[in-house]
């Protein structure tokens, strides 16, 4: 009988320590990648993970990831030192049962109307705005910089000798990297009136494959343009990188399509 009991006891302990055991998980390797809409990687973002960070704290690698050890569990993952142009204001949880956590970041360019009074200079985050080409097709800032990461701005007009001289180069810069870029030629109307029928035999005649449009977001007012051509650069964050009041010549195109088309 107390051999029975015995082995019984043995075995209620037995079952008890494997139950114990069975209720403690794992610890699990997790990864947060954060990347931008294009799915480029984002490196250097603060990463916290938990109530201020006490499961774990780090920043991305060059690969957009940051990857940490922890018992499976939904944690609070918050972002810091993003892009300029960048807010994370939406809460980012790890799951229990997935391992691996993708956090897309959106252009930060600003969603209302712009002021009447918004003069921009270089820095700025732009208002968004929708502008209509000269063949009738609407663009709008935002859906471009979702889809490639820089837009460029050229104000210019047919009766302005340096902006004619100028586009040559920028067309052969442009080829080289239209599947990172827009460009917009926004006609100013600061020499004279051309008509949509004068732009688009303009464009066609020099066989030009970027995006031609007058000035009906009135830029001209907001960028304070007194002399053209004008070339502004909006990088994949709605930020005002660039803002050159002279002309450019090839390699000052290379430059801007090789530093922010990337």
């Amino acid at each position: 009988m107390k051999k029975i009991l015995g082995i019984a006891l043995a075995t209620v302990i037995v079952l008890s320590l494997g139950l114990f055991a069975c209720g403690e998980p794992s610890a699990r390797e997790y990864t947060v990648t954060i990347m931008y809409t294009d799915n480029t990687p984002v490196a250097e973002v603060g990463i916290s993970v938990g109530d201020n960070g006490e499961v774990a704290k780090g920043i991305t690698d060059s690969m957009g990831s940051f990857t940490f050890t922890a018992v499976p569990d939904e944690y609070v993952v918050t972002l810091s030192n993003l892009p300029t142009g960048y807010n994370a204001t939406q809460a980012y949880k790890t799951s229990k049962d997935k391992f691996s956590l993708t956090i897309k970041i959106a252009s930060g360019v600003i969603k209302e109307s712009i002021p009447e009074d918004k003069i921009y200079q270089k820095g700025d985050i732009v208002y968004d705005f929708t502008i209509t080409d000269v063949d009738g097709e609407a663009h709008t800032l935002s859906q471009m910089l979702s889809d490639k990461p820089m837009v460029m701005l050229n104000f210019w007009n047919t009766n302005c000798v340096p902006c004619v001289s100028e586009m040559p180069a920028l067309q052969k810069v442009y080829a080289k990297y239209s599947d990172k870029a827009y460009v917009l030629a926004i006609n100013c109307p600061i020499m004279g009136n051309d008509t949509e029928a004068d732009i688009r035999d303009f464009r066609d005649t020099n066989s030009y494959s970027f995006i031609f449009a007058t000035d009906s977001i009135d830029y001209t007012k907001h960028l304070n343009i007194g002399n053209i051509p004008v070339t502004v650069v909006i990088n994949r964050s709605g930020v005002i990188v660039e803002l050159i009041r002279i002309s450019e010549d090839e390699s000052g195109f290379e430059r801007l399509f090789s530093e922010y088309a990337i």
